[in-house]
Order: structure tokens, then C-alpha cells, then sequence
């Protein structure tokens, strides 16, 4: 079953379910892609949109925090790169 879907920070979570196997996936869009799917279990009959807004929120804030890792790695590199070439130096 699908409950529809989401769209927060430029990812759409569409938000399928099987209640007979008590589990549900997130699947995740950036820009009509599919980039990722997140699994997770629940009880009852359908999943608690408390449960799913935590997941999607969790999954904003880690990419977030990649992003920005990865921007950091970037400009350390570009900044080691530079000063090797810095000609005051030599």
C-alpha cells in the first residue's frame, strides 16, 4: 500500500507499506532520481506519521551533515593545494 508522499529540503519520500509484513520503505527522490530506500518496521495498520517524519527528518539532517563534511574535505584540499603553490613561500 502507498500512503502517499513527502517533500522536504528538495527530496520527495514516497512512502510505501505491507501490513502483513509489518514493514515499510521510504523511497527517496532528489530531482525525479531515485537515490536511496529506507526500511523500517511498524505495528498495526499502517505506519505512525510521527515514525516517518523522524526518518525523514533524520535523513535531511544526515545528508546535511555529509554535504557539509564533504564541502569542508573540499576546501581543506583546495587550501593544502594552495599554499603548496604560494610563491611568497618559496
Amino acid at each position: 500500500m502507498t500512503m502517499g508522499a513527502i517533500e522536504h529540503e528538495g527530496y520527495r519520500f514516497e512512502i510505501e507499506y505491507s501490513v502483513l509484513l509489518q514493514k515499510g520503505a521510504l523511497h527517496v527522490y532528489c530531482n525525479g532520481k531515485f537515490i536511496d530506500e529506507i526500511v523500517f518496521p511498524f505495528r498495526g495498520e499502517k505506519p505512525n506519521e510521527q515514525q516517518i517524519e523522524a526518518l525523514v527528518s533524520e535523513y535531511v539532517e544526515q545528508k546535511g551533515a555529509d554535504l557539509k563534511a564533504s564541502f569542508l574535505s573540499n576546501e581543506m584540499q583546495h587550501i593544502a593545494h594552495d599554499s603548496l603553490f604560494r610563491s611568497d613561500i618559496w
